[in-house]
């Protein structure tokens, strides 16, 4: 092969090249252009860095596939060079009878090796080099287009407007004269009070959302601290339950107040008819009754028992020993202890325990009512607040009495009777699945979703914002609460 017709072919090698590389640049530039403008509107799912992988992967394998489609063999290229410049087919003979020898043969290769010396490779022209062109400029302009659109996915959309409603205003200073009404405690109630009375100031003058959900936040932090704190019956009677021991657990019951709705004499005595029967033996089937002296044995050892386990119990509560239900229990461990050292007889003993209870039952009901009343006011303004606005509801306190008919901690239920001394009762836990009314634009959404959207916004509060480290404490409770309750409903 002459070394002039290896000039062309090298000539038609580069311009293959050169055209693979343009479609494959304009055919990537094209898609990852696209797919970049439409990750930067935030309309695909994938950042703008995976649009370019995908362009580049795209015009890797058109380059490839062009490169190997625009191959062109030494006949088609002989031909073309006969037709392009009139040399009456002497290169493809000369292309078709390199192999072989001859004179004749000599004499057909020099004429066409004159030819070609006539003819200059720059003559020699790429064809149809302006439409890989043009694609390679349309595939850039793609690219430079996704680059230069507005990169909504970084962007922070403008907080949504808000403006609180007369409905709303109304439903607020509504609970502000039903808590200071209420015959809660005092000190809760003012505290509550003060708080629905800063929110509905703080809410009044929000202008947007994140503004609504600051405050809001900080009102159901504060009030629902101040509920837990109002009552000390989940974490007393939980731990009487845990000591395991007969008495403890059976005055754990008595105390339970998780199914009212409001304070209830009637319960509360049928249960003190029961508690008293714990007391009297009760010999197996089949066995023999203890003589009298037995029985006092039994019993003061009994009594003996439960003493150390409930003072163990008031221990592990961690409950202060000013507390009101605090001091009941103890007093009940007084009684006993007394009691069991001045036995004279079972019955004397047995009537001793019945008298003890009978005189402090009216006084063991007033603590136990105030500590429900106490609850059920700042359950309800919870409640309500969060039918008035699309707030998380933090899951209410409960004492885990878990063998006792079901009751305690996983038996919250809401009352729909409306606000009075009782409240709302047994309240409302929700799952991370569960749907929620928004009242802000009658959506339902998922109680998760609720719960993330205001921890994002107090996040960025408790990291650049001016709150006091109680503060802070209050809101990283109430969200440690919202977030137990969801893993609690989930079952995780």
């Amino acid at each position: 092969m002459s070394k002039l017709f290896l000039k062309f072919k090298q000539k038609v090698k580069k311009a293959r090249i050169l055209k693979s590389v343009l479609t494959g640049l304009a055919s990537g530039g094209l898609t990852g252009g696209i797919a970049l403008l439409l990750s930067r509107l935030a309309l695909l799912p994938f950042p703008p860095i995976i649009a370019l992988a995908i362009g580049f992967g795209v015009g890797l394998v058109t380059a490839i596939l062009f490169f190997l489609f625009l191959r062109t063999s030494d006949k088609q290229l002989a031909e073309s060079l006969d037709e392009r410049f009139v040399l009456q087919e002497k290169v493809q003979t000369m292309i078709a009878y390199e192999t072989e020898q001859g004179e004749l043969l000599d004499l057909q290769r020099q004429s066409a090796e004159d030819a070609l010396s006539k003819i200059s490779t720059k003559k020699f022209k790429i064809k149809r080099l302006w439409i890989y062109l043009t694609a390679f400029c349309i595939g850039v302009t793609a690219v430079v287009g996704g680059l230069l659109v507005p990169n909504k996915r970084n962007q922070t959309p403008p907080p949504k407007p808000f403006a609180i409603t007369q409905m709303q205003i109304a439903g607020i200073e509504e609970l502000i004269r039903y808590v200071d009404g209420s015959t809660m405690e005092e000190t809760y109630r003012t505290q509550i009070s003060d708080s629905l009375s800063g929110l509905l100031a703080d809410l009044k003058l929000a202008t947007t959302e994140p503004e609504m959900q600051v405050a809001l936040t900080e009102a159901m932090a504060n009030i629902s601290t101040c509920t837990y704190d109002s009552s000390s019956s989940a974490e007393i009677l939980t731990a009487l339950w845990a000591s395991e021991d007969t008495y403890a657990k059976g005055f754990a019951t008595l105390l339970n107040t998780s199914t009212w709705k409001e304070p209830n004499w009637g319960d509360f005595a049928e249960k003190l008819t029961e508690y008293k029967q714990l007391f009297r033996y009760q010999p197996a089937e089949g066995e023999p009754t203890p003589d009298a002296t037995e029985l006092v044995e039994i019993l003061t050892q009994k009594l003996d028992f439960s003493v150390l386990k409930i003072n163990v119990a008031l221990q592990q509560s961690r409950i202060a020993q000013t507390d009101s239900l605090y001091i009941t229990v103890a007093q009940f461990v007084t009684q006993q202890q007394e009691i069991a050292k001045n036995a004279a007889s079972y019955e004397a003993a047995l009537a001793s325990i019945d008298k003890a209870l009978d005189d402090a039952s009216q006084t063991t009901y007033g603590v136990i009512s105030q500590l429900k009343i106490n609850t059920n006011v700042g359950e309800y303004t919870m409640t309500k607040l969060a039918t008035l606005f699309p707030v998380p509801l933090p899951p209410f306190e409960r004492p885990d009495l878990t063998e006792q008919n079901n009751q305690g901690a996983g038996e919250d239920r809401p009352n729909d009777k409306g606000p009075s001394d009782g409240g709302i009762g047994e309240g409302a836990t929700f799952g991370s699945k569960d749907l929620v009314l928004d009242p802000l634009t009658g959506n339902y959404v998922e109680y998760g979703t609720l719960i993330n959207k205001y921890y994002a916004v107090m996040n960025d509060r408790l990291n650049n914002g001016n709150y006091s480290d109680e503060q802070k404490e209050l809101i990283k409770k109430y969200f440690s609460l919202l977030y137990s309750g969801i893993e609690k409903e989930d079952g995780k």
